[in-house]
């Protein structure tokens, strides 16, 4: 026994083959050279990985591999339909229903005339275009100016 413990130690452990490897990446392998008296830790057996496969079978940064338009449409996506379960749960089913849908179309009628009144104010504040003779003059005036002189040279 005195041998295998010296070559358990020293050499084994030196060329990486002990502990043994094991099958599940987040089990130890236990030292059985010894008793134990306690149970062990539930860290170091197999079954927590086992658990977090079956509960969560999908890895957490499953978005990495997608493209970053992709990334942000899969979000608007699911934060959309989560905005309407929400929004349909506050308006059927909460004691708020009323408030809520009062808030929602003094926003939707506000977003409205708002956008009218934008219209209006960038109507009401841009100057009027000049009138088409006006331009035209500048043209046949800009075009002769560079023939006469051409001609003088």
């Amino acid at each position: 026994m005195r041998g295998w413990r010296r070559l358990r130690s020293g050499w084994l452990k030196s060329r990486g083959y002990w502990p043994p490897k094991s099958k599940h990446p987040q089990a130890t392998h236990q030292d059985t050279s010894r008793p134990t008296t306690t149970r062990p830790r539930l860290k170091d057996s197999p079954r927590p990985f086992i658990l977090a496969k079956v509960l969560y079978p999908a890895p957490i940064h499953f978005l990495d591999a997608l493209p970053r338009d992709q990334q942000i449409g899969l979000l608007l996506l699911v934060g959309g339909v989560l905005g309407i379960a929400i929004y349909g749960w506050l308006v059927f089913f909460s004691p708020w229903s009323q408030v809520v849908i009062q808030v929602t179309m003094f926003a939707a009628v506000s977003a409205v005339l708002g956008v009218l009144a934008w219209i209006g104010y960038t109507l009401a504040t841009t100057p009027p275009p000049k009138p088409l003779e006006e331009i035209e003059r500048e043209l046949s005036g800009a075009a002769g100016g560079s023939k006469e002189g051409e001609a003088k040279t």
